[in-house]
């Protein structure tokens, strides 16, 4: 009788698991990570220092178009166009808006910083037993997040191109008034996102 077969040592097989497991977890943080969004250059309009048809001597620059009625020379008109700009209701939520994008902006660049907040508090409390007592507290708490993906720098900077079309809607509000005309005046943009 023949005894058993010897042993046999089975070839070593190399554990699949941990490089599935290093794919598997590189492929996650892939993921997660994401583009930062293009940096959008305002875009350069070539503005003409001369009309193209006769009339104008002079170049205009486009911040002078805002006060074209001081171009007339009168004293008068100045002080018409003046108060009524002043009593605009147009013009006074143009600069609403512009305010409150400046002021979302600030918000929006908070976000760089740390965050500590604070508290405290105290408590008497009396009873037939221990007497008064009286407890004492007080918490500090700090917190930083850092920018790793990118989400504050993307929210600060729209909150900065909210705030410059903010700031040309005022502009074009200011430009485009014309007071008491028998002509409806455009509606100047003054609603915000949500």
């Amino acid at each position: 009788m023949k005894g058993p077969p010897p042993p046999t040592t089975a070839p070593r097989r190399r554990p699949r698991a941990l490089p599935t497991l290093l794919l598997g977890l590189s492929v996650a943080l892939a993921g997660c990570a994401s583009r930062l969004p293009a940096t959008n250059a305002a875009a350069e309009v070539a503005v003409p220092t001369r009309w193209s048809e006769g009339g104008a001597d002079q170049a205009q620059s486009p911040t002078s178009l805002v006060s074209w009625w001081q171009r007339f020379g009168d004293a008068q008109l100045s002080a018409l166009i003046e108060d009524g700009l002043r009593h605009s209701p147009t013009v006074h939520a143009a600069v609403a808006a512009l305010r409150q994008s400046r002021a979302l902006a600030d918000v929006a660049r908070a976000g760089y910083s740390p965050n500590v907040t604070g508290s405290s508090s105290a408590q008497r409390s009396r009873t037939a037993s221990a007497g008064t007592t009286n407890t004492f507290a007080v918490g500090l708490n700090a917190s930083w997040e850092p920018d790793l993906f990118g989400a504050t720098r993307a929210g600060v900077s729209a909150a900065e191109a909210d705030a410059r079309a903010a700031q040309m809607s005022w502009a074009t509000c200011k430009s485009r008034w014309r007071p008491k005309s028998r002509w409806p005046t455009s509606t100047c943009a003054t609603s915000r996102r949500a």
